[in-house]
């Protein structure tokens, strides 16, 4: 048995119990509701650890650019830190470059992301998928737009 096989969300309740073996029944409901909050992320290979890693530093990157503008002077009020973690329109034109391979130019405000695709015809079903795989990447609901202009 490979313990980075386990899917914890199966053993979920097994785990609760155990816990509340040694801490004691009458912390029952604050235990399920931390165990429940628990991210599992798991990595099965050095690719894995490898992209984890590039991600928690791009986090960082965007984090120090954001402080060495404040510090030289720069206005950064019009650019609202949500989260770290949310990918930048660069990062977004990347991965439609790489999934679709499409050059894109993409224009995040707030929650309304706009993505316009080097493509002569409109494809409904390109579209789609295009904004569910920006979707993916934000924890919450956007606005997706996907044009089409021909090249």
């Amino acid at each position: 048995m490979n313990v980075l096989n386990i899917d914890l969300k199966k053993i979920n309740l097994q785990i609760i119990d155990t816990i509340v073996e040694v801490i004691g029944e009458e912390f029952r409901n604050i235990i399920e509701e931390r165990v429940s909050n628990i991210y599992d992320i798991t990595y099965n290979n050095i690719e894995g650890i490898q992209a984890y890693y590039n991600f928690l530093e791009n986090c960082k990157k965007k984090e120090l650019a954001l402080k060495f503008l404040q510090n030289i002077g720069i206005d950064i009020s019009s650019y609202p830190i949500r989260s770290y973690a949310e990918p930048l329109p660069s990062e977004l034109e990347k991965l439609i470059k790489k999934e679709y391979d499409l050059n894109s130019f993409v224009k995040i405000d707030n929650n309304t992301i706009t993505v316009v695709a080097a493509k002569k015809k409109h494809d409904v079903t390109l579209a789609n998928n295009i904004m569910r795989s920006i979707q993916s990447e934000f924890d919450t609901k956007q606005t997706i737009t996907v044009k089409f202009e021909g090249s």
